[in-house]
């Protein structure tokens, strides 16, 4: 109701507000979707948890270069950060322990700065989708009154 007085007085058009149904607002089904996403995703990081937390510590295979060991650690490191993030706790990690595992294995301070922009990254993404999820959820907020 909230969304159809909305769009009813964007378009200024009382009619909108009898014919409003949520399975035909688009943004209504996008939030839906994107909701059955989030819970899938964070239902996936409940389950493999432990896994996550102990592939962090094991080393890359050998034979691989330090490029591409630095990005199977950085892709480990990813998923404690979406752990730490969607399920603080099942992490069993605090944000001081999860930037220490992430520069450990740095030997030269190029190596740290790459890591490190591309943890930045990592987060500014994560910041985005949780302001998303913040987003979704005032305006099913709103709707439900």
């Amino acid at each position: 109701l909230h969304n159809a007085r909305i769009r009813a007085g964007l378009a200024k058009d009382k009619k909108i507000i009898k014919t409003y149904t949520f399975e035909t607002d688009e943004s209504w089904k996008e939030r839906q979707e994107r909701r059955q996403k989030r819970t899938e995703a964070v239902t996936q990081l409940k389950s493999q948890a432990r896994d996550i937390l102990d592939h962090l510590d094991v080393k890359a295979k050998q034979g691989l270069t330090q490029s591409e060991r630095t990005q199977i650690r950085l892709a480990r490191w990813q998923r404690v950060l979406e752990l730490y993030v969607y399920c603080p706790d099942e992490a069993n990690i605090d944000l001081l322990g999860l930037l220490d595992k992430l520069l450990q294995g740095c030997a030269e301070e190029e190596e740290m700065s790459e890591v490190l922009n591309e943890a930045s990254q990592m987060c500014s993404s994560l910041v985005e989708l949780t302001s998303l999820a913040v987003r979704d959820a005032t305006e099913d907020a709103a709707e439900s009154d």
